[in-house]
């Protein structure tokens, strides 16, 4: 069950995944690991299908399945671009209208999303071994020429960036941006104007405010853990869970990592 573990395959052929959860929308499967949250609201034509978790900051209440009801309706008023800048966690979001697929990831693409076509067909994944399982990969020259580069030697951990993946045909969605699989295009979601003017202090407590509620919608959801390092980020971070931490809360723990 480590195999995979908390990923998720969308296709319209049938896959051999024992254990994994397995829903239809559309003329598509979704299967998805069983440590992998799937939520799935159904309603006048339209699915959404949840992989992972989402947070609205506006509503620390809110549970997955609160999140995309939410969604549902403002994709039915066209507002759910803007609804989707207010999430965070960690997700992979379809949404299936008629024969139309439109995907979507959590703002900086922590839940990875990897597509091909094969003629007609459209298949995601979280990652393109994944993929493999149904559909016949070329790593090609793409592949060799990475693993004969210096840097693949060298670094420790190597990264592809953008859209790169070492297969031919499949594309990783990138941050902030949504994948109209119709088109066969990515497009860019945000800014989608001019953005307003604002002084530093008041961007800072926007920012603040915006933080510390999607802190206070994960601790009232999981047990939050906070491993720290003298950086930047993870003092941003902490500064803005005092009043969580001075509450106590069993389900808050604080480590730091040195």
């Amino acid at each position: 069950m480590l195999r995979f573990r908390r990923q998720f395959l969308v296709t319209p052929r049938s896959a051999d995944l024992p254990g994994w959860s397995h829903r239809t929308a559309g003329t598509h499967n979704v299967y998805a690991h069983p440590h992998l949250p799937v939520t799935v609201t159904e309603d006048a034509g339209l699915t959404l299908v949840l992989l992972g978790f989402a947070i609205d900051p506006d509503h620390p209440d809110y549970d997955d399945a609160s999140v995309v009801a939410g969604l549902a309706e403002d994709w039915r008023r066209g507002t759910e671009l803007d609804a989707l800048d207010r999430l965070s966690g960690r997700f992979a979001l379809f949404a299936f209208s008629g024969g139309d697929i439109v995907v979507h990831n959590d703002a900086t693409g922590t839940r990875t999303v990897e597509y091909l076509w094969t003629g007609d067909e459209f298949h995601a994944a979280s990652q393109s071994f994944l993929l493999a399982e149904i559909v016949p990969l070329d790593g090609g020259d793409r592949a060799d020429r990475f693993r004969d580069s210096s840097y693949a030697r060298s670094d420790r951990e190597a990264f592809l960036p953008g859209d790169t993946t070492l297969f031919a045909g499949v594309e990783r969605l990138l941050p902030n941006h949504r994948l109209d699989v119709g088109a066969r295009r990515q497009e860019r979601v945000w800014p989608r104007g001019p953005l307003p003017s604002r002084r530093r202090r008041e961007a800072a407590v926007e920012a603040a405010v915006q933080l510390s509620a999607s802190v206070e919608a994960a601790i009232l959801r999981y047990p939050v853990s906070l491993p720290l390092t003298a950086g930047y980020d993870s003092r941003t971070v902490l500064a803005v869970t005092p009043h969580h931490l001075r509450r106590g809360l069993p389900s808050t723990r604080c480590c730091t990592v040195t």
